[in-house]
């Protein structure tokens, strides 16, 4: 800047403004699940987070605590990293990075507790991260399941198999998926009854070869 007379400091005649921008990412979540299960049986929470910009999330991490009723089974989530903290229930999974405008799924496997007839249950999750966000309304979501524990039904847990009762099939968890094979308490009493009646046809034919040897 010049007035009518010289300046002899030109050198604070001007400046610079440094206008800091802090980054901000609208981060949110979704939980679903199966409407109704059985007591026994697989249940499988999927995890939906968001990241509505305008900044990638950075260190994201959603939390879930399972309701006692719940067995922790395992998680399943490309760019994931999950932990199961015993005593105090939770299911910790953590991102480097999300996107904006993008989103990413993890889910949470679980088995329900055999004998739990409480009818409902609830579980709820929470989504953070330490990139700004301007609204923390959609960071958490829960889901509810009925749960049924059918009378006279055998709830039995092998390995990676369960019976699951009121359907009269198992779960397998295997490489590719989830598959299934009919199961039914009344098939299981055929089968004593026919193992049964083989052995008595045994006896009985070995009884009458051994009358005509005599």
């Amino acid at each position: 800047m010049r007035g009518s007379n010289d300046d002899p400091e030109l050198a604070n005649n001007a400046d610079v403004m440094d206008l800091a921008t802090t980054a901000s990412a609208a981060i949110g979540v979704k939980k679903r699940t199966s409407a109704t299960a059985v007591a026994g049986s697989r249940l499988v929470y999927t995890l939906e987070v968001t990241s509505a910009g305008p900044s990638d999330a950075r260190d994201v991490v959603v939390v879930d605590r399972l309701p006692a009723p719940l067995i922790y089974e395992g998680w399943l989530g490309a760019d994931w990293t999950c932990s199961f903290n015993a005593a105090r229930r939770e299911v910790t999974c953590r991102r480097d990075r999300l996107a904006a405008v993008s989103s990413s799924t993890v889910s949470v496997v679980t088995t329900i507790a055999r004998g739990y007839s409480a009818g409902s249950l609830t579980n709820s999750v929470v989504a953070n991260s330490p990139t700004s966000d301007p609204g923390t309304g959609d960071n958490r979501s829960s889901a509810t399941v009925d749960v049924a524990d059918v009378a006279g039904r055998t709830q039995v847990s092998n390995g990676r198999r369960s019976v699951v009762p009121g359907s009269d099939r198992f779960a397998d968890a295997s490489a590719d998926g989830w598959g299934s094979i009919a199961y039914t308490g009344a098939s299981s009493w055929r089968l004593v009854g026919a193992g049964f009646a083989c052995l008595l046809g045994g006896v009985v034919v070995l009884r009458f070869r051994a009358r005509r040897r005599r």
